[in-house]
């Protein structure tokens, strides 16, 4: 997931390169697998990354497709994201996504393009010594998703996604599959809500596969005084089979349905691996049907990360969501009462 980690494979399917330039054969299949399906590892959407990565349980927009695809069934309008990322001054990230009602359900498609920047080449010298060469690696990778989601009920969605991912390092391409899979509960109590997915679940009769992440969770509606306002925290379990634990709480704070807040904090159980999660803030601003999201993610060793996206709504589908019955507080009637009952009574109301 790090700058370093891409560098050791890159660096590796330089090494290969030149050795094979140089006429001699250097077996390096290990280490070039080191950076595969590295693409995944980035967290995609700039709302989530504002949020720590804490957004399993929240999946409210159509790039829940990339932590819960069943979040997406909440999406009750045409729904388009397009999204920038300058990722520790080096690598590049550009997403689209796309979802619509469709066949009683929400379908989406998202798109995520990695341009890693150029790689030097490297040879071995008589000694197996390291030698520059006059040429450079521009490794790049793509990966899209297609998902469909539906409710069950008011209180239960599923959703599922197949994803394909090519790699190219130029000594070596790669192109795998895989199936991402997801649960959506609106529990018993009000404003709470919570999501399990799985993701990189192995396509059977196919070869390869990539590293498999479990994640769990939930995200809390509070109350506000204010109509329009809305204020959600959230915490998310990952369980990668590949690396260790890691979890991610978040809030966000929207101020009259027009500007937002967000901060989240990303941590592991490994010491070491927390520079790599870490702190992160973000803001939004809507505007009619155009919303523009921006994430900042500091890190002292790799350098700052700056995240912005432009999300476009389109009202008047077919489909509404159902969810927005029931754990929307911005809705007008919704909106008026609820800050006027008592607090247990609202935690406790489903209606």
């Amino acid at each position: 997931m790090t700058k370093n980690i891409f560098l050791k494979g890159l660096l590796a399917a330089g090494l290969s390169l030149g050795c094979f330039s140089q006429g001699s054969a250097v077996e390096n299949n290990y280490q070039v697998s080191e950076s595969s399906g590295k693409l995944l590892e980035f967290p995609v959407g700039v709302r989530a990354s504002g949020m720590g990565g804490a957004f399993v349980g929240v999946s409210d927009d159509v790039n829940g497709i990339f932590w819960n695809p069943a979040g997406l069934a909440q999406v009750g309008d045409l729904e388009l994201n397009l999204g920038y990322t300058n990722l520790y001054s080096l690598i590049t990230l550009e997403s689209l996504v796309y979802g619509q009602p469709f066949a009683g359900g929400v379908i989406a498609l998202g798109v995520n393009y990695a341009d890693y920047g150029p790689v030097e080449k490297f040879g071995l010298d008589e000694h197996q010594n390291p030698i520059p060469l006059d040429s450079s690696l521009t490794p790049h990778a793509l990966f899209g998703n297609l998902a469909w989601a539906t409710s069950l009920s008011k209180y239960f969605y599923l959703g599922v996604a197949v994803k394909a991912l090519q790699e190219n390092y130029e000594i070596e391409n790669r192109t795998m599959a895989a199936l991402d899979a997801g649960a959506y509960f609106i529990t018993g109590i009000r404003g709470l809500k919570l999501g399990l997915s799985a993701q990189n679940l192995q396509i059977p009769y196919m070869k390869g596969s990539l590293p498999v992440v479990l994640r769990a969770g939930m995200s809390y509606l509070l109350p506000t005084v204010w109509d329009q306002d809305r204020f959600t925290a959230a915490v998310d379990f990952n369980l990668p089979t590949v690396s260790a634990a890691n979890t991610a709480v978040g809030a966000e704070y929207w101020i009259q349905d027009i500007f937002a807040l967000r901060a989240g904090y990303g941590f592991s159980e490994k010491r070491q691996d927390d520079r790599l999660l870490g702190f992160s803030v973000g803001a939004s601003i809507k505007f009619y049907f155009v919303q523009i999201d921006y994430a900042f993610l500091p890190n002292s060793e790799l350098g700052d990360t700056h995240r912005i996206s432009l999300l476009t709504r389109f009202a008047g589908q077919s489909r509404k969501s159902q969810t927005s019955q029931t754990s929307e507080l911005e809705k007008k009637n919704e909106g008026k009462s609820a800050p006027k009952r008592y607090f247990y009574q609202y935690l406790f109301s489903t209606e």
